[in-house]
């Protein structure tokens, strides 16, 4: 009982990071550097929310499971920084600090 209160909760704080991340990505108010980590960020929060509630209604046992999704996600958008374009190639850092 209590393990599927955390997990609800949890899967609150996934929503709420996701919703966060997307509108940092499309609401075209900040400079976001790197984009493709964001994009990865929100998209492998979200497949590990829905997998979490997914998992917590069929198999309560499993929702451990929903974090691996994360982990890999968080590790592909931290690859993608490292193997990413320099920054000051991007035609947004000539537009800035020109």
């Amino acid at each position: 009982m209590i393990v599927e209160a955390f997990a609800l909760y949890e899967a609150m704080l996934g929503i709420v990071a996701t919703a966060g991340t997307l509108y940092l990505l499309y609401s075209g108010d900040f400079v976001v550097v790197h984009r493709r980590f964001l994009e990865i960020v929100a998209a492998g929060t979200g497949v590990a929310v829905l997998g979490q509630l997914a998992f917590l209604l069929y198999w309560p046992p499993g929702v451990q499971f929903a974090h691996l999704v994360l982990l890999l996600s968080l590790t592909l958008a931290l690859y993608s920084l490292v193997t990413g374009y320099p920054t000051r190639e991007k035609p947004w850092f000539a537009t800035l600090f020109s």
